[in-house]
């Protein structure tokens, strides 16, 4: 029984510990360019929203 339970908790933690390395590991280097035009995209995103979620709140106190 011990042997069994054993096997079963080793078996798991060899199978987690490869499913880690797997899903950890990236695929490609980092590229600077890349993560630069990343951060505009999601700068100018972020400021449409605002820009939106602005315009909805006016109309709605326009309302009241």
């Amino acid at each position: 029984m011990a042997l069994t339970l054993g096997g079963i908790i080793g078996a798991c933690g060899l199978f987690f510990g490869f499913l880690s390395l797997v899903l950890m590991c990236p695929g490609h280097p980092r590229d600077p360019e890349e993560d630069m035009e990343q951060m505009r995209y999601l700068s100018e995103q972020m400021r449409k929203r605002a820009a939106r979620k602005k315009s909805k709140k006016t109309v709605f106190q326009d309302e009241q």
